[in-house]
């Protein structure tokens, strides 16, 4: 076969492979790719590694021993009980006081809680609280721009320090 003609039947041939496994699903105000049927979160993929790559996290994570963990656990076990008083938390983030707390619970679903200080004491900051799935977005850039949207005065750098450790956000 003459060059003039493979190259552009090559051509051919992968596009309409590729547009019969791969294509562009708008969903949710926003883009996710289908390929074979499977909803694939490229934006957040990208979003997550780039966050993962670029922050700055030595000084953001809490030790149980530390004051402010345990202030924070008592505040969050005490929130809503019985439900919330077998709450785990499986991460603490800290910041400008400011903390972003895992939690996984016996009964209910993981949760995401924001907790700002004033004075040194605890708050729960309701409206930034995220539980639930996230699927089909990959879970770390959906709560972290959940949690921006409705919390601008929290550090970003201390969000982009947020990382799922719930099996379920996985």
């Amino acid at each position: 076969m003459k060059k003039k003609v493979a190259l552009p039947l090559l051509l051919a041939t992968v596009i309409g492979i590729t547009a019969s496994h791969i294509r562009l699903k708008p969903f949710d105000a926003s883009y996710l790719l289908e390929i074979d049927g499977r909803d694939v979160d490229v934006v957040g993929f990208v979003k997550d590694k780039w966050t993962t790559y670029t922050r700055n996290c030595q000084s953001s994570e809490l030790d149980k021993s530390s004051n402010v963990y345990r202030s924070a656990e008592l505040v969050i076990k005490n929130f809503s009980p019985p439900s919330s008083s077998n709450a785990r938390i499986l991460g603490f983030w800290f910041q400008n006081d400011w903390a972003v707390v895992e939690l996984e619970f016996d009964e209910l679903q993981p949760a995401v809680v924001p907790v700002q200080f004033e004075n040194g004491k605890p708050i729960i900051v309701t409206p930034g609280i995220w539980s639930g799935l996230t699927k089909p977005w990959k879970a770390a850039p959906f709560i972290r721009n959940y949690m921006a949207s409705k919390l601008p005065d929290m550090p970003e750098s201390l969000l982009d320090c947020y990382e799922p450790r719930a099996q379920y956000f996985k």
